[in-house]
């Protein structure tokens, strides 16, 4: 099946700087990645939205941002999402969300939200450049050449200020 015909859309960010405390709500916040989460998923059409992922991955810890999302895809109702089975610090974490993002905490959109987000532990660079080499195996002799190639796209795609990303799809990696 190609990429273009997959029933699920996946947005990553991959950041190398971690806010301090790792990715908490706190974190997320200060960073300016809550916003640029939420837009992304609120530019989706509503009924693709089920179908979204939104991928943060970072080196830094995610375990607090993972509480969060885990809390949401455990939860069958809005009232489950903050309630007695949800910890201290997830509750915590899903309030400062929705008031960051003015979305009520009672607005079913804050938990699809929330179950869209996958928080990625990602290993040191030079494990993560391992990784990527032989996740390319498959282009043999070339496999480093072409993993310094995307660790080069990708770290000359990046911008300076809190809403600055970069945007590619299969076809600007290959083409």
């Amino acid at each position: 099946m190609p990429w273009s015909d997959l029933p699920f859309s996946i947005y990553t960010q991959v950041k190398e700087t971690v806010p301090a405390g790792g990715w908490s709500a706190r974190g997320l916040i200060r960073s300016g990645v809550a916003e640029q989460l939420w837009e992304q998923w609120q530019s989706t059409q509503p009924e693709n939205r089920k179908n979204t992922i939104l991928r943060l991955a970072s080196c830094g810890s995610v375990a607090p941002l993972a509480m969060i999302c885990d809390a949401a895809l455990r939860s069958r109702t809005l009232s489950e999402l903050i309630g007695e089975d949800t910890s201290k610090e997830a509750a915590q974490g899903i309030e400062q969300i929705s008031a960051h993002l003015s979305v009520s905490k009672d607005n079913p959109a804050l938990m699809q939200f929330l179950r869209a987000v996958h928080p990625e532990q990602l290993p040191d660079v030079e494990a993560l450049c391992s990784w990527i080499i032989q996740s390319l195996q498959a282009f043999g002799k070339d496999a480093s050449s072409l993993a310094d190639h995307l660790i080069r796209i990708v770290a000359e795609s990046k911008h300076v200020s809190a809403k600055a990303r970069s945007a590619h799809t299969r076809d600007s990696l290959l083409g």
